[in-house]
């Protein structure tokens, strides 16, 4: 059963820059996603699929990502202080071309 926290975010017609921190989003699927700017500090992302979406300048300080996927996504400028990371999935994600 999905909870409510899901439901609203399915209902969103845009991320764009949303604030979802400290929401229960687990297994929610943002594949494709815009997420550029979104706030997801503290929220529960176990088990979310983030592939292919683009995460430019997202906030995921002190979220519990565990077992998240972000391949393929662009998760360039994203921050990740604090987040539990472990079992997260970041195979092909985008990485900027160093100088």
């Amino acid at each position: 059963m999905e909870g409510t926290d899901v439901k609203m975010v399915k209902e969103m017609s845009s991320l764009y820059e949303v604030d979802l921190s400290g929401l229960d989003l687990r297994g929610l699927d943002l594949y494709g996603s815009n997420l550029v700017g979104a706030n997801f500090n503290g929220a529960d992302l176990r088990g979310v699929s983030l592939s292919c979406s683009t995460c430019e300048g997202a906030n995921f300080n002190g979220a519990d990502l565990r077992g998240a996927s972000f391949e393929g996504a662009d998760v360039y400028t994203a921050s990740f202080e604090g987040a539990q990371l472990e079992g997260a999935d970041f195979t092909g994600v985008f990485e900027p071309p160093t100088k």
